[in-house]
């Protein structure tokens, strides 16, 4: 959740020399400044200089440490469900609901 705000903390809308010292040395090293300049700089044309190459250098990283990962949960969660059907009990059976259950919602 935190992630999604972080490119507002970047060059996204400002340019970095506009803003104070440490908002400005946070947002020249994070991860979404270089693909934001890259965007920018292939969508008006401009020069991109390296920063496409270290966007696909990012991007690439962020892929090959974010898939395992997400595939670890993937699998833990995946192994926990059939372990439980197994055993013959689910979870969601056993427990009773906290408020009285209706047929059409009413």
């Amino acid at each position: 959740m935190s992630l999604a705000f972080l490119p507002f903390l970047g060059s996204a809308i400002v340019p970095p020399g506009s803003m104070p010292t440490g908002l400005r040395r946070f947002a020249e090293y994070q991860s979404f400044t270089p693909i934001t300049e890259t965007l920018c700089g292939l969508l008006l044309g401009t020069e991109i200089g390296n920063s496409g190459i270290i966007a696909l250098a990012r991007c690439v990283g962020m892929s090959l440490v974010g898939c395992p990962w997400a595939r670890s949960f993937f699998n833990r969660d995946a192994t926990r469900w059939v372990t439980l059907l197994r055993r013959g009990t689910d979870d969601r059976r056993s427990r009773q609901p906290s408020y009285p259950i209706t047929r059409y919602g009413g």
